[in-house]
């Protein structure tokens, strides 16, 4: 994408919507257990979210709500325990999840 942003959360404060933004990386971050609810209001054009090697215990369809340019979830090596059949409702542009080395169960 171009004229596009690339965040790496752990060099990066958030203070106000950052339209610009279509890429946020959260990767190695140990101290992120949950990733925002409703995070379109400050990044509407993200396209990629990568949270590999955190802590996440827990996702929901509020992660990803009206985020309808989202075509990337990397998510490999949490600690998820479960994933509602309707988390990733709406996301029609998604082309690649990655769940890899997560132990979870879908309901």
């Amino acid at each position: 994408m171009e004229n596009s942003t690339i965040i790496d959360s752990k060099n990066y404060v958030i203070s106000s919507a950052e339209s610009s933004v279509a890429e946020i990386s959260y990767d190695g971050n140990k101290n992120i257990q949950y990733l925002p609810a409703s995070p379109y209001s400050i990044f509407p054009n993200l396209t990629v979210l990568s949270a590999a090697n955190c802590s996440i215990k827990e996702i929901s369809n509020l992660n990803f709500k009206m985020l309808y340019k989202l075509e990337k979830i990397k998510l490999p090596h949490n600690q998820l325990e479960e994933i509602l059949s309707d988390t990733f409702d709406g996301l029609d542009q998604l082309i690649f999840l990655d769940l890899g080395k997560t132990n979870f169960q879908l309901h």
